[in-house]
C-alpha cells in the first residue's frame, strides 16, 4: 500500500457521477468513449476509427461527457481531473470483482 493515499486527486462528485452512468447502457457507452478518447491520445479521428464509429458521433459523446461531468474535456486542468477520477473508477471496479 503507497505511504500517499490518492484522495487528494479523486474528486467524491465525479465519482458518483462514474458509478451512476455505469448503471445505464448509454452511460458504459460514454465510459468507454472516454476510455478510448484517454487510449488515443484525445484524438477524435482515431477514437473513432477504434470504436468503429462516425467522427460525429464520437463528438455527440464527448459533448455529453463535458456536460454530464461539467468539465471540458478541451481544457487540461478538466481531463486530468476526469483521468484521474476514471483511473480510480476502473481502479475500484477491478478491486470489488477480485474481492468477490
Amino acid at each position: 500500500m503507497s505511504k500517499y493515499p490518492n484522495t487528494f486527486l479523486v474528486n467524491n462528485e465525479i465519482e458518483e457521477i462514474f458509478v451512476s452512468i455505469f448503471k445505464t447502457v448509454n452511460g458504459r457507452e460514454l465510459i468507454d468513449t472516454l476510455a478510448y478518447y484517454f487510449k488515443c491520445n484525445d484524438n477524435v479521428n482515431e477514437t473513432s476509427k477504434q470504436l468503429h464509429i462516425h467522427r460525429n458521433t464520437t463528438n455527440y459523446r464527448l459533448n455529453k461527457i463535458s456536460e454530464v461531468f461539467k468539465l471540458d474535456i478541451h481544457k487540461l486542468n478538466d481531463i486530468f481531473e476526469l483521468y484521474t477520477n476514471y483511473l480510480n473508477f476502473k481502479k475500484k471496479q477491478y478491486e470489488s470483482k477480485t474481492q468477490d
